[in-house]
């Protein structure tokens, strides 16, 4: 599953990212959602009047990440979170999960000053990102000052789009620029993050080559986490203790008695459910487990700890 979102400053809201999951879907993407963040939205899932459209998931900031995982299990091929830039905590919640962000931005100068702040969470986050200009109805050259603004913080879309009130007969156009627009960003994301099946970028190694950097990868940061989560074992459910985590598993405290070679389920609020395996036991009622997932997952988990825990200083 790929993670398309818009951290939009434009005056309409919801537009573009509605329209881009349903060119995605429409050019054979498969399937994909937009899940619309918010903190002020009914917490509901909903669906769009037309049955081919894109589902359309409401979410408040809580739900993103085990909305995620929900859909990656279910196999969704592409999530687009849209939210506004006014919702500085969404936006970073979504900054945070994504493979590339689109900022979206009007021309006037005082949407243009808001850009600043989504930008610094985007480069704090080390997230590739691309600014796309909205541009008044009827002019596309207007925003040819923004673009060249904008060139000068991060990458622009060629593609300039109008999401305000439309002319009568310029639907035909708009389609063709949000044709374009998804064909860019599809670039995009295959540069960042493969869609199953695609080719990698010159460079990337395949077959036996990623096989063997992936042996050679086996060693994943530890990251300091001090969280409550739940545990699930022989079928008892109980509380414990994540001391420490990594791609590859967790250091847990907990009352429960385990034995080497006991598998268990843990689940965190923040991180979703894993199975794994009891691998080592402390004497302070500490026990070493190893997640029991396949190698995509363990590293799409450390990508993710990346962005919400702090370093401990050792590794696996």
């Amino acid at each position: 599953m790929r993670i398309l979102s818009f951290i939009s400053h434009s005056g309409e809201y919801g537009a573009l990212a509605s329209r881009i999951a349903l060119q995605a879907q429409r050019a054979g993407e498969g399937e994909v959602a937009v899940i619309r963040l918010s903190s002020d939205v009914a917490n509901d899932g909903a669906h769009g009047p037309d049955s081919t459209a894109p589902r359309l998931i409401r979410r408040d900031i809580a739900d993103l990440l085990p909305e995620l995982e929900r859909q990656y299990r279910e196999g969704l091929a592409l999530a687009v979170i849209d939210t506004p830039a006014g919702e500085p905590e969404a936006a970073r919640q979504a900054i945070a999960l994504s493979d590339l962000v689109a900022i979206p931005t009007a021309t006037d100068m005082a949407r243009l000053v808001g850009v600043k702040d989504t930008l610094d969470a985007v480069e704090t986050q080390a997230k590739p990102f691309v600014f796309i200009v909205d541009v008044p109805p009827g002019d596309p050259e207007a925003g040819a000052e923004t673009a060249i603004m904008l060139c000068q913080y991060g990458t622009v879309s060629p593609v300039r789009v109008s999401l305000g009130v439309r002319e009568p007969g310029a639907a035909a156009n708009d389609d063709s620029a949000i044709a374009r627009l998804w064909d860019y960003l599809r670039t995009r994301l295959g540069k960042v993050a493969p869609a199953d099946g695609e080719a990698a970028e010159p460079g990337t190694p395949t077959g036996e080559e990623a096989a063997g950097d992936a042996a050679a990868r086996r060693r994943y940061r530890r990251w300091t986490m001090q969280a409550q989560a739940r545990l699930t074992l022989n079928g008892d459910v109980g509380t414990c203790t994540v001391i420490n985590i990594s791609g590859g598993g967790a250091l847990i405290k907990s009352d429960a008695r385990v034995d080497l070679g006991d598998v268990l389920f843990v689940t965190d609020p923040l991180l979703g459910d894993f199975e794994a395996e009891v691998r080592h036991i402390g004497a302070d009622g500490t026990f070493g487990v190893e997640f029991t997932i396949d190698p995509t997952s363990k590293d799409k988990l450390a990508k993710r700890l990346e962005n919400i825990a702090a370093p401990d200083a050792a590794d696996d």
